[in-house]
C-alpha cells in the first residue's frame, strides 16, 4: 500500500495496535497524526514515529475539539 505524503489520524494511537499503526505508517513516509485521551507517554509516541508525525490529546467522540 503506498501512504507516502498521505495524512494519516490514528485515534487511540498511544498504545498497543494504534501505535503500531501509527509507527508502520510513519515508516512507510505517511504524515502521521497520533490522537489520544491523555499523554501517558509523550516521548514513546513520539519516537515511534521517528520524526515522520505528532501527538495531539483529543477526544475524537466530542465534535466540539478541534485538532490542530
Amino acid at each position: 500500500m503506498e501512504l507516502r505524503g498521505q495524512a494519516i489520524l490514528v485515534s487511540g494511537g498511544g498504545s498497543g495496535l494504534g501505535l503500531a499503526t501509527a509507527a508502520a505508517s510513519a515508516e512507510l513516509a505517511a504524515h502521521v497524526t497520533v490522537a489520544e485521551l491523555e499523554a501517558s507517554d509523550r516521548s514513546a509516541i513520539t519516537a515511534a514515529l521517528a520524526g515522520r508525525g505528532r501527538f495531539v490529546v483529543a477526544d475524537v467522540t466530542d465534535a466540539d475539539q478541534e485538532l490542530r
